[in-house]
């Protein structure tokens, strides 16, 4: 009786952590498209295997979302960009940022 209420206890705080770690800036990520999202594990079950089997989902994704699609693990968010004019957006803002330091 005992090993169930700590099983149920763990679950419950692992529901909570998992709330309150994407509560905040993923409610912007959510908005952009992606793959679903399973509850809690995220799209990790769709990286397990091997690397060629990671290569191939990964490329699947950037064609069905291209050019900029979202990928969460657990509570890491991720965005992936495929187009090259992202990097230059990105390059841009590196550049204000180091300058402003």
């Amino acid at each position: 009786m005992i090993a169930i209420i700590i099983v149920l206890s763990l679950v419950l705080i692992l529901l909570v952590f998992n709330y309150c770690m994407n509560q905040g800036n993923s409610k912007y990520i959510n908005l952009m498209p992606g793959p679903p999202v399973r509850f809690i594990i995220g799209n990790t079950w769709d990286f397990l295997g091997s690397r060629k089997e990671q290569w191939n989902y990964f490329v699947n994704y950037s064609k069905e979302y291209y050019p900029t699609f979202k990928v969460r693990q657990f509570y890491y968010n991720a965005v992936v960009s495929c187009h090259p004019d992202d990097f230059e957006v990105i390059k841009y803002f590196f550049k204000k940022k180091i300058k402003s330091d």
